[in-house]
C-alpha cells in the first residue's frame, strides 16, 4: 500500500472510520450479524481467531461439523498441523 503514516493515524483516521481498501470492519461484520439474524441457526457460522487459537483441533471439528463434512481425529490433526503458524 506505501502507507508511511503512523500506526496511531492509520488506526482513528482510516480503519475504525472505514476509509481502507476493504471497507468498513463494522458494516461488515454488521451485514453479517443482521444474516445470521435472519436465517436459519446453521446457515452462518461465526468463529473467532481467539477460539482458532485457543484449540485449533476443536474448531476444526466445529467447521466440519457446520459444513457437514465427515471428519476423524487423524483428519483433524493433519488439517490442524497444514493449518497452524508453523505451515504458512
Amino acid at each position: 500500500f506505501g502507507y508511511l503514516g503512523s500506526m496511531s493515524h492509520f488506526i482513528s483516521e482510516l480503519f475504525l472510520k472505514g476509509n481502507v481498501e476493504s471497507g468498513c470492519i463494522w458494516a461488515w461484520h454488521t451485514s453479517w450479524y443482521r444474516a445470521a439474524q435472519s436465517l436459519p441457526e446453521d446457515r452462518v457460522l461465526f468463529i473467532a481467531f481467539e477460539e482458532m487459537k485457543a484449540d485449533l483441533p476443536a474448531a476444526i471439528r466445529k467447521i466440519a461439523v457446520f459444513c457437514d463434512i465427515p471428519h476423524d481425529d487423524a483428519l483433524v490433526a493433519k488439517v490442524a498441523e497444514a493449518s497452524g503458524f508453523k505451515a504458512m
